[in-house]
């Protein structure tokens, strides 16, 4: 749901893989002077205008509202750049933040803004700057990035496959109401204010999946263009909030949302007031009041949570390991010429596991076999506790 970005990339014609590396060749013959690099603090307002036409449709400044914690002068060397001496050809921006998934804590790189100009499509640009920022954030210690694309088969090619859940929500009015007879409901429904700041902070923490933010940020996150945050209340006490909007990738969606199950339902019951449905965005775990919801017969699609790459495979299983003891004895590393292969060793032998293979074990969204062969069968049982991760990231941390 994320990131709805039309990224430009090659062109149908030109996504076979022979096709790619040929325009690659072409591409250093014919553009010598072109560089892939971290961008410059002096060059930043300049790519900002040059990304807000091309992403933007020409509405200058909307991007920097949309993700004011990435695009910021301060963070330049964040974003990559394809240049030639005519100007910016390419980009891609990559931000890294500590992802909780329930006890299991570690680095997440995610990658967004990934953009060709029109005169430099073609030209194997994108998928570049995309691996430049990918090594950027392996070398900052991420353990895997993520993206949100619908060009499956363009990024398969540089290693990132679906995984992950992501619950959306179409909820009618009538199915609200009928939740909230269930559920203890709060005094009042308002609009966010400057002081509920340190409660909503308390409140996201609170959440069992999350990315893991600094606090006193509300008043920026409420002034994201078409963006709507409601705050339910008890004694005029925050007990729960939810967030509709934001910018151009998170439109009439509510893609966050913290609290008291009654206050949450009041609040998705008050942006019902003005629309006939709305789209309400949940992750991989049952937090109320879904469970509650989805027996009223809410329309449920599910999707994968992002198109995700491993970039640092056997730090990630050791941090696993740290709280997950069935697997203490579990070694993986890296095997092969091309580093997308994995050995898996336990108890009951080894496994050589592909990508794909163990980005279903880590991260689902279907309970993989991988442990088969490595594992007793009571292991593997006590595994599914911790196996896959419930990763997700909340709307106000996307980019």
């Amino acid at each position: 749901m994320k990131n709805k970005n039309e990224i430009k990339a090659l062109p149908a014609a030109e996504r076979s893989e022979g096709r790619s590396a040929k325009l690659e060749a072409e591409t250093s013959m014919e553009y010598l002077d072109l560089e892939i690099r971290p961008a410059r603090v002096n060059e930043y307002t300049r790519l900002l205008s040059w990304l807000d036409a091309g992403l933007r449709g020409r509405r200058m400044g909307r991007l920097a509202a949309e993700y004011p914690d990435v695009f910021r002068a301060d963070h330049a060397r964040e974003h990559i750049v394809a240049t030639e001496l005519s100007g910016f050809a390419a980009h891609a921006v990559g931000r890294s933040l500590a992802a909780r998934t329930g006890a299991v804590s570690f680095r997440l790189g995610m990658l967004g803004s990934i953009y060709t100009d029109a005169a430099y499509r073609g030209r194997g640009l994108a998928r570049a700057c995309v691996e430049a920022a990918v090594a950027q954030l392996a070398g900052e210690g991420a353990h895997a990035v993520a993206l949100w694309s619908d060009l499956h088969a363009f990024y398969a090619r540089l290693g990132f496959e679906p995984a992950g859940v992501e619950n959306l929500y179409r909820v009618r009015r009538s199915e609200c109401e009928q939740v909230l007879r269930s559920l203890r409901k709060p005094d009042a429904v308002t609009e966010f204010a400057s002081a509920d700041g340190p409660a909503l902070d308390a409140l996201y923490a609170s959440k069992p999946v999350a990315a893991v933010r600094k606090s006193g940020k509300w008043e920026q996150r409420a002034c994201t263009p078409d963006c709507t945050i409601l705050v339910a209340r008890r004694e005029e006490k925050p007990i729960a909030y939810a967030a509709c909007g934001r910018g151009d990738d998170f439109s009439g969606v509510v893609h966050e949302w913290a609290g008291e199950a009654g206050g949450v339902a009041a609040c998705l019951h008050a942006f019902l007031e003005k629309r006939s449905e709305i789209v309400w965005l949940t992750g991989p775990i049952d937090e109320e009041p879904v469970p509650v919801l989805r027996a009223t017969g809410a329309r449920l699609h599910r999707g994968f949570f992002a198109l995700l790459r491993i970039t640092n495979a056997t730090a990630l299983w050791e941090e696993i390991k740290r709280h997950a003891t069935v697997l203490s004895e579990t070694h993986l590393s890296p095997v092969g010429p091309d580093g997308r292969s994995y050995q898996l060793r336990g108890a009951c032998g080894e496994r050589t596991l592909q990508h794909r293979e163990l980005l279903q074990l880590l991260f689902g969204p279907h309970a993989s076999n991988a442990l088969i062969g490595v594992l007793s069968p009571e292991a593997q049982t006590l595994a599914r506790e911790w196996l896959p991760l419930p990763l997700f990231v909340w709307g106000f941390d996307s980019i």
